[in-house]
């Protein structure tokens, strides 16, 4: 049997945070430990998860977040992940995160980041030291897993056109186990209709889904 592959995830685990709320990342991550994925890999475990929503002072912030890099810095050295997996949010969290790729492109050859959720590409366009951060970590990473076509297309303007290869379109799953899916059936004038709920704004993908 051959070796199952050792990746060292940093993500949100757990079943909600202290204050009681969840989110989207917590079901992505979570979902994708619980795949078929786990019989090919030895997952180590970060968790990264917020303490509340919204978010406690910026000095409570930066001492968990200097605890998180140090525990991966631990991870690197005890564990030797094949790859990193790296789940992220907008700023704080890319700082946060992309020191974490930056540390561990010196530990492994295939460090990989998903910057998931909020207004990370307003915050790129109106701040030059956000734009070159993110582009720092970029260029320190393997691959780019983006949620939909417009954030392939922004986070490829970042980079050189001979590296945009690395950002990689992988839209959100779902684990559907969950649900009874025999319900979905077409009707018979042969039309598929979806209930979507959230914000209708293009960084969603929801442009991106109807242009499928």
């Amino acid at each position: 049997m051959d070796k199952k592959k050792k990746v060292l995830f940093v993500g949100s685990f757990i079943e909600k945070a202290k204050d009681g709320s969840v989110g989207g990342q917590m079901y992505a991550c979570k979902s994708l430990i619980a795949s078929e994925l786990s019989t090919e890999i030895d997952w180590i475990l970060l968790d990264t998860t917020g303490e509340s929503v919204p978010p406690p002072p910026v000095y409570i912030r930066m001492f968990f977040a200097i605890k998180r890099v140090f525990k991966f810095i631990y991870f690197l050295i005890s564990k030797k992940p094949d790859s990193i997996l790296i789940f992220t949010a907008n700023t704080p969290s890319i700082f946060e995160k992309g020191f974490m790729a930056i540390i561990g492109s010196f530990f492994s050859n295939n460090i990989i980041i998903a910057p998931r959720g909020g207004p990370l590409d307003l915050e790129i366009e109106n701040n030059k030291w956000v734009k070159k951060f993110v582009q720092l970590v970029f260029k320190r990473t393997s691959y780019v897993i983006c949620q939909g076509g417009y954030w392939k297309s922004f986070f490829s303007k970042l980079v050189d056109e001979s590296r945009i290869d690395k950002f990689i379109v992988v839209p959100n799953w779902i684990d559907n186990k969950n649900y009874d899916l025999s319900i979905c059936e077409l009707k018979n004038d042969n039309i598929f209709r979806i209930l979507y709920t959230g914000w209708i704004q293009e960084d969603k993908g929801v442009h991106d889904f109807f242009l499928q």
